[in-house]
């Protein structure tokens, strides 16, 4: 039936004058990204392969295409993160490695297109490359870059061209996910230790570094409260010995669990049902982070409790949780909560 189907949409297609190729080669955007006060977005265009960042900035919001990168090479544009004011921008251009550390090269290019950072300054369209690296986030201020490469956090300044990258977290275990505090004086990060993780703190005036808990399960995706006091995370329960590649319908219920850092005071303000719902899943598109911290002291997260996933949101004190306004998510889910200004994303405050 499915091979049918195909022979007569593309019978109907040439009949309008079109191809399967015409149509295979539509061009189409992604990563999508705004600028912390909103006046500047940024996104990749893929045309026939080629892909390019376009940028548009109030207040006319003309699109602008601004490299001109050519040929279906296969090499990705992904990770755009403009500064706060819109005057700055980071992406990674290369591809993922393998357990080799050899990236992705269908077109056999030399040298290989590993991931490398750039910086581009909008005013005048200035490129200037940082190195190798991935995951990028600026900080509050503009004016330092963290990313991660070989498996440590670095930094590379954004201001001062004449200083080099340089590691600024480097602990036990994989690290991922950096989340600057709001204040910038701080990096909240996750380190894998294979079967179980942490979060953990590290103080960039003092150069020292804690963890929040230490346990035997999986504490992931921090998330900073607006005011940087608190910082909330997932914790899933770790499971010995799972079989791969077989559904998971009920487990050990996941939770969300916040941090004050004044007191040293962990608790736990949600703990997921038992049964259906008590399996974390973190198939989301288009997000960088499955916990947001918005306004009015609600911590948003998804949840799949009736076998579809919605978006929930819970007061950090105390657990009270309620679902949101937005219908079940199947396909897409707009970006996630960051910066400084809240704004709505897909009907829900923050």
């Amino acid at each position: 039936m499915k091979k049918i189907f195909i022979i007569l949409l593309a019978a109907v297609q040439v009949a309008q004058g079109q191809t399967i190729e015409s149509i295979m080669s539509a061009p189409f955007p992604t990563e999508l990204t705004a600028s912390g006060n909103g006046k500047t977005l940024a996104w990749v265009f893929n045309d026939q392969g080629s892909r390019n960042i376009w940028i548009a900035a109030s207040p006319e919001f003309k699109a602008r295409k601004w490299t001109n990168y050519e040929g279906d090479n296969g090499v990705e544009i992904n990770a755009l993160r403009l500064s706060e004011d819109g005057s700055k921008l980071v992406f990674v251009r290369g591809n993922t490695t393998n357990g080799r550390g050899e990236p992705a090269n269908p077109a056999m290019l030399f040298p290989a297109p590993d991931r490398t950072l750039w910086v581009m300054e909008i005013q005048s369209g200035m490129l200037r490359q940082i190195g190798k690296g991935y995951y990028p986030k600026i900080s509050p201020d503009g004016k330092t870059l963290a990313y991660l490469y070989q498996g440590n956090i670095w930094t590379a300044s954004l201001s001062d061209t004449s200083k080099k990258p340089s590691i600024l977290v480097q602990v036990r275990g994989g690290l991922s996910h950096p989340r600057w505090s709001p204040d910038g004086n701080m990096i909240a990060f996750v380190t894998n230790r294979g079967d179980h993780s942490f979060i953990g703190l590290y103080d960039i005036a003092k150069k020292e570094t804690r963890y929040v808990e230490t346990g035997i399960d999986h504490d992931v995706f921090p998330a900073w409260s607006p005011d940087g006091k608190s910082i909330a995370y997932i914790r899933i329960p770790h499971i010995h010995n799972r079989l791969p590649f077989t559904p998971l319908r009920s487990s050990n219920p996941w939770s969300i669990r916040v941090h004050d850092l004044a007191g040293g005071r962990t608790r736990e303000v949600w703990k997921a049902d038992t049964g259906r719902g008590s399996v974390f899943t973190d198939d989301i598109p288009v997000a960088d982070n499955l916990l947001w911290w918005g306004a009015g002291n609600r911590i948003i997260f998804p949840w799949e409790k009736d076998g579809w996933q919605h978006l929930y949101s819970v007061d950090a004190c105390p657990a009270m949780e309620r679902k949101s306004t937005i219908p079940p998510i199947r396909a897409i889910l707009t970006a996630g909560i960051s910066g400084k200004y809240r704004r709505t994303v897909a009907g829900v405050s923050k």
